[in-house]
């Protein structure tokens, strides 16, 4: 425990030019501007965060999924084309909706004749309708599979299946089921004949947060759903300092609202705080990442060096007193002589 010693410092950081090695950003102090004496301690408060969305929701990793000829084991990737989009559509006929950016997926991924994607805005559900298309769709040999599978699951990638795909999260998207472990594939879809449905509501996003991870001693800690390469139900620490939260609107009609500034401000209650055990700190390494701890995918190579994936905000510095503990002493007779009870106290007889 401590108390504020001395005026807190502000440290205003705008990311713009500061990103080393794609998303990470550097950040260098003068070397005694933050430091501690030996009965201090050093705190860092997240004041205020603030960036544009100039990222999509439908990225490289949400939006890959798999046919799957289980008679010849030969998977087909289905990329869906990366942007965001305001609505589902009932149909794949509606332009710009959901619904047409799969169908068109599907179609450049080679899936040929006539077949449709539909979208229920009351069950939130889609159906892919594979009666005309070319193969035998009705037969239990042709299925979708979505991967996810971290990391430290990953032995043998199928063929034509890509890195970003085995790890992907557009079962999300698509209201479906993920393959979460190597040679169990799980149907995405339900299937009744050639007609595949949603288990569960569609999306049309994600990411509902931008995780703030820093290369300081945190004492934060997380579910391991959160990291990538755990299996574990056990909280971990974690590099995680704040958790920024994406306003994603309302979805009315299959239709969603779309941010375009994400924003945090503290209210006092410095919910987003580091108690530093280091004496001193001359830099900070902060990353944006999702909460599988992914890097937030560029829209175009070099955004992060452009400075066009930045973000604004304020750090506050404080430093704390230590307070001592101590034995609470008794009233003495005089000066020099401590009375029975405090003696004894001391001597651990009591």
């Amino acid at each position: 425990m401590g108390e504020i010693v001395e005026a807190t410092r502000n440290i205003f950081i705008d990311t713009e030019q500061y990103h080393t090695s794609r998303d990470l950003v550097n950040i260098l102090l003068p070397n005694d501007a933050f430091s501690v004496s030996k009965n201090q301690s050093q705190r860092i408060v997240l004041e205020q965060f603030e960036a544009q969305k100039k990222f999509y929701n439908i990225n490289l990793n949400n939006n890959k999924f798999y046919a799957l000829d289980s008679s010849t084991s030969v998977y087909t990737e289905i990329v869906i084309p990366e942007g965001d989009y305001f609505r589902f559509g009932t149909n794949n006929s509606i332009p710009n909706s959901f619904c047409e950016a799969i169908h068109t997926g599907m179609g450049n991924a080679g899936i040929t004749g006539s077949f449709s994607v539909s979208y229920n805005v009351n069950t939130r559900k889609l159906s892919l309708d594979m009666s005309g298309a070319t193969g035998n769709w009705d037969t239990t040999d042709s299925v979708f599979i979505a991967f996810q599978i971290p990391n430290s699951r990953q032995t043998l990638r199928p063929a034509n299946v890509s890195q970003s795909g085995y790890f992907n999260d557009s079962y999300e998207l698509l209201g479906g089921k993920p393959t979460k472990y190597e040679n169990n594939n799980v149907d995405l879809f339900s299937k009744n004949g050639d007609v595949f449905t949603s288990f569960y509501p569609a999306s049309l996003f994600t990411i509902e947060s931008l995780h703030l991870s820093v290369d300081l001693q945190t004492q934060n800690y997380q579910t391991p759903s959160l990291d990538a390469d755990s299996t574990a139900s056990r909280a971990i620490p974690t590099q995680i300092f704040a958790r920024i939260p994406i306003d994603m609107g309302n979805l009315l009609n299959g239709q969603h609202d779309q941010p375009t500034i994400i924003s945090f401000t503290d209210t006092g209650a410095k919910v987003f705080s580091i108690l530093l055990q280091n004496k001193q700190i001359d830099n900070m390494r902060f990353r944006l990442i999702d909460a599988k701890g992914r890097e937030i995918p560029e829209v175009s190579a070099g955004q992060y060096s452009n400075g066009a994936l930045s973000y604004k905000m304020v750090l506050r510095w404080e430093a704390l007193q230590d307070l001592e503990k101590g034995i609470p002493m008794l009233p003495v007779k005089d000066d020099t002589i401590p009375n029975f009870y405090q003696k004894n106290k001391f001597l651990g007889k009591l």
